[in-house]
């Protein structure tokens, strides 16, 4: 349908995503909301704690700006930041159940481009294959569910409507203020679309590289890896939103919690930005999210490069 900005606004979430709506879809809408509300954040709750993530951080992940963010939105934000958080702890120690909760991602793949980076790194078999168990297991329930037509629907109309939101103008109180990607911290520099998606393929392939070569690393600390590797992931992203944030919130708290608490003004910039976002877009005209995210990316470069 057609938007007041000017642009198209489709359903761009693959079919997978079905398999959970459709279920809570024949409640009544209040109730619905609550009970999909109350379903997300104790998927993210159960996943944070079987990768063994402590309390106090889990708290400040899902009480931060970008968690809370999603919770109003009823979007799927926080629990896909939970699933790549809790995917990238136990690639380590148990490649498989990492694996199979990172290809649960199918529902929101954005989050997880850069997944088949951990596989040339570890050269991991056991997460390949617990990914596409998981992936090909949703694509396959969808098809025999509810027929082809779905993923026809999904290539062709739902992509028509993410070129033209991706497309659209960067101001103040439209999506693209709220977002995440370097295509659109461009566009925001008045960049025109072509040149800006050519900086966004060079930004997301140097992310892809960094991300190999992190993973085929040995002995390093497996927060700061799954911290890293979250950064790297929203740099590497053509699409997304500040409520994708979730899991650097989680990032950041894991890292402060690892120095006893100590925060600096980059963690509380980063954890609070979120909420600033929007408003200092309307400010200033320019979106800053991918120096936030460099900002924290480039500290813990520094420090790894250091110790």
């Amino acid at each position: 349908m057609p938007f007041p900005a000017g642009y198209a606004v489709g359903f761009p979430y693959p079919p997978p995503i079905f398999l959970l709506i459709i279920p809570v879809a024949h409640l009544p809408f209040e109730l619905g909301f609550f009970v999909w509300s109350a379903l997300l954040a104790g998927t993210a709750v159960l996943v944070l704690r079987w990768a063994r993530l402590p309390w106090p951080v889990i708290a400040a992940g899902l009480l931060s700006p970008a968690a809370l963010w999603n919770d109003q939105l009823g979007q799927f934000g926080t629990v896909g930041g939970a699933l790549l958080v809790a995917g990238l702890l136990l690639a380590q120690t148990a490649p498989g159940r990492a694996g199979a909760l990172l290809g649960l991602l199918v529902i929101k793949p954005q989050i997880g481009m850069l997944v088949p980076a951990l596989w040339l790194g570890r050269g991991g078999a056991r997460l390949a294959l617990g990914f596409f168990v998981v992936v090909l297991g949703a694509v396959g329930l969808t098809l025999v569910i509810f027929g082809p037509h779905l993923w026809g629907a999904f290539f062709f109309q739902g992509s028509r409507g993410e070129v033209s939101l991706m497309a659209g103008h960067i101001a103040a109180g439209m999506a693209q203020s709220t977002g995440v990607t370097v295509f659109w911290m461009m566009r925001s520099l008045k960049i025109g679309t072509g040149l800006a998606a050519a900086i966004q393929v060079v930004c997301s392939l140097a992310a892809f590289g960094m991300c190999v070569r992190l993973w085929g690393r040995n002995g390093m600390d497996p927060i700061r890896r799954m911290a890293l590797t979250t950064m790297l992931f929203l740099i590497a992203m053509p699409y997304g939103y500040t409520d994708d944030m979730v899991a650097f919130s989680l990032a950041l708290a894991a890292l402060a919690a690892r120095r006893g608490w100590g925060l600096g003004v980059i963690d509380v910039l980063g954890w609070l930005w979120p909420a600033f976002c929007q408003p200092v877009v309307g400010i200033t005209g320019v979106l800053f999210t991918p120096l936030v995210v460099g900002l924290a990316l480039g500290r813990e470069i520094w420090l790894e490069r250091s110790a």
